[in-house]
């Protein structure tokens, strides 16, 4: 039974004796070393997409319009999350804030993006690949 809570604990989702949520040291560090590998993963297939949608030749104007507004948007999480505490009094309710943050544009990219026509408009595929793609069944 402890190996058991305790490893729902180092999950930090259901500590049952003391409700939801992070409420011991060791949690949030596995939580930070989680969290530190995903958003390194989540950066890298952001700019991976981006680029297989920049047209040709256009790869330095997008990108640096790309780095301009990334940095320049990076103060709007902790002032979201300021606030919210700042209004709760606690900062677990910035954790939501922060899930939709990450999870609503993963969403977005899926259901709006159609990634195999944005890639022969902006050239990135050549004809012959886009008819090869669309003639080959999914798994």
């Amino acid at each position: 039974m402890y190996k058991e809570q305790s490893r729902i604990r180092c999950l930090g989702f259901l500590t049952p004796p003391d409700g939801i949520g992070i409420k011991h040291k060791e949690e949030i560090y596995i939580f930070g070393a989680l969290f530190g590998w995903t958003v390194g993963a989540a950066q890298s297939y952001a700019r991976t997409v981006f680029a297989d949608l920049i047209p040709k030749g256009a790869e330095g104007t997008y990108f640096g319009v790309y780095e301009i507004t990334d940095k320049g948007s990076s103060w709007i999480g902790p002032m979201v999350v300021a606030i919210v505490s700042s209004i709760t009094g606690r900062i677990r309710g910035a954790m939501v804030y922060l899930f939709f943050a990450m999870v609503f544009p993963v969403w977005a990219l899926h259901r709006f993006v159609d990634m195999d026509l944005g890639r022969a408009q902006s050239g990135r595929l050549t004809r012959v690949e886009v008819e090869l793609e669309s003639t080959q069944d999914p798994l």
